[in-house]
């Protein structure tokens, strides 16, 4: 048995916030990435490290967009739960 600890508002909110957040992070990774491109900005012997590092918060924010639309999902499922269960915060296991 699960209880949902917040009020069906602020579960919409949350859900709301995660998937404005991720569409977000999702538009500057976009933007952003354009401008940063290792080819963009580095020549030479710095280029192969800062590639690296680029690379490294290309997959970060990838898994953190990832992420947060998940968390996104299963609100979004408990929140439909929530409106089909009789008294409002008993989900049966």
């Amino acid at each position: 048995m699960a209880i949902l600890r917040v009020s069906l508002e602020e579960a919409r909110a949350i859900g709301a916030a995660l998937k404005t957040n991720s569409e977000a992070r999702d538009s500057d990774l976009t933007s952003l990435g354009g401008r940063v491109k290792p080819d963009a900005v580095w020549e030479g012997k710095q280029a192969t490290s800062y590639a690296e590092s680029y690379e490294r918060w290309q997959a970060a924010e990838k898994n953190l967009i990832q992420a947060q639309r998940e968390l996104g999902q299963r609100v979004e499922e408990i929140i439909a739960r929530y409106a089909e269960i009789e008294g409002g915060n008993y989900f049966p296991a």
